[in-house]
């Protein structure tokens, strides 16, 4: 079965929350972020908040300067709980728009906070993450 997503939004990276990082109960490790992108819906700046879930995506995220243009393939998820419906738009794809232009400009890719490629995976790690248990989670939902 194919997963669909939503067609993709270009829009202005706009803001970025922290970075959460843990281990799931089957003990594999997970890192998520929060971020906004702003784009145009008919004459008005709309804004739309996604969650981005991978070292990839997040190590990505992380080393991209606000004010970027992104590209981004999303699906939006809902959950039950007690009776209410809660919807997050879940980030499949991220892209930053211009990047080829700019790659050869920049000698290396700067990573904010003390990051670090680790040396197996190439994804980053971020020392200075917050670590959210499955238990204790920020985003105000008890899921």
């Amino acid at each position: 079965m194919k997963t669909n997503t939503i067609a993709p939004f270009e829009g202005e990276f706009v803001w970025r929350g922290q970075m959460r990082h843990g281990r799931s109960q089957s003990g594999k490790d997970w890192q998520s972020i929060d971020f906004v992108i702003k784009f145009k819906d008919g004459n008005y700046d709309s804004n739309l908040n996604l969650q981005a879930f991978g070292a990839d995506k997040v190590g990505l995220l992380m080393a991209t300067e606000i004010g970027s243009m992104l590209r981004v393939e999303w699906f939006p998820k809902s959950r039950e709980y007690n009776g209410k419906w809660y919807t997050n738009a879940e980030a499949r794809d991220i892209k930053v728009l211009g990047e080829e232009q700019n790659a050869e400009k920049r000698p290396g890719t700067q990573l904010p906070d003390g990051a670090v490629m680790h040396p197996r995976t190439q994804a980053p790690t971020f020392p200075n993450a917050k670590t959210v248990s499955n238990d204790e989670d920020d985003s105000g939902f008890p899921f």
